[in-house]
């Protein structure tokens, strides 16, 4: 007999601070997600889906602190020791930022960038990496890695900057993979394609994904399951085809009003969640 299926990343009871104000900023939130899944974390600027998971990786400012815990694949971890939840970063979950470029220091090379950071989550030796760093562009459909590897983050496109960001974000090979905002930095035509290739590296890599947006819409491309935030807390969560469909907050209702006019053909007829 089969033991239980612990390949999951849960948080429970979530909340942010300010050290020098008692009213918190992120309230008990609490969501699972399971390996091979889309979760969609939505809402509006300042609705705390951002801080929510710099918390869950050890990566807020120092005037912030963190309360609550993750259960990953088992193991649990206190939010509140941020050293705990910074040796999830990379090794576990990795996260790619909203805007590509400011993730890349401007005065070293990408392929720098690999070997930083292959370095430091693997064991291989310098022509190995090089390679793995080739291999990950390539993984990207970054055309001519090995050119790129010499260049600066000035000399790509945002659309290229983001692809490098990616494939930075796999190189250590996480189980889970937090994009926040990941295409709201770049055009149109671009959105798509960058969306497309998350999607697919989801799941040829077998990859929990956390998709951070203000964009039900976008979300609704590739997540079947969703958390909406407002002022710091969760509204509603669930399968978005029944949050679609019956909606239990104001909020979640106007986030849903604005995906429809994104979605619907000119009837009028509504796409998103069925």
């Amino acid at each position: 007999m089969e033991g239980p299926d612990i390949s999951q990343l849960q948080v429970t009871d979530l909340s942010v601070r300010s050290k020098t104000t008692a009213a918190p900023l992120v309230s008990n939130v609490a969501f699972t997600i399971r390996r091979g899944e889309v979760l969609g974390i939505v809402g509006t600027s300042g609705s705390g889906k951002s801080l929510t998971c710099l918390a869950m990786l050890g990566l807020l400012e120092p005037s912030l602190e963190a309360r609550g815990r993750i259960t990953i694949d088992g193991r649990i971890l206190d939010l509140a020791d941020a050293s705990a939840a910074r040796r999830l970063r990379g090794n576990e979950i990795s996260l790619v930022f909203q805007e590509p470029r400011a993730s890349l220091n401007p005065v070293r090379s990408i392929g720098s960038h690999f070997d930083e950071v292959l370095r430091r989550h693997t064991s291989l030796g310098s022509r190995d990496r090089w390679k793995r760093a080739l291999e990950l562009l390539d993984a990207v459909r970054i055309p001519s890695a090995s050119s790129c590897l010499g260049s600066y983050s000035h000399e790509l496109s945002g659309g290229q900057c983001q692809r490098v960001a990616i494939a930075l974000a796999l190189a250590s090979e996480p189980k889970y993979l937090i994009a926040d905002e990941p295409t709201t930095a770049l055009d149109m035509t671009v959105q798509a394609q960058i969306l497309d290739l998350i999607d697919e590296l989801r799941t040829t890599r077998g990859l929990a994904l956390i998709l951070i947006s203000h964009d039900l819409a976008l979300v609704s491309e590739v997540a079947a399951y969703v958390v909406v935030m407002h002022e710091g807390q969760v509204v509603e969560a669930g399968v978005l085809a029944d949050i679609a469909g019956s909606p239990q907050s104001a909020h979640t209702s106007a986030l849903l009003a604005i995906a429809r006019r994104k979605t619907s053909d000119p009837t009028g007829a509504m796409q998103i969640g069925g």
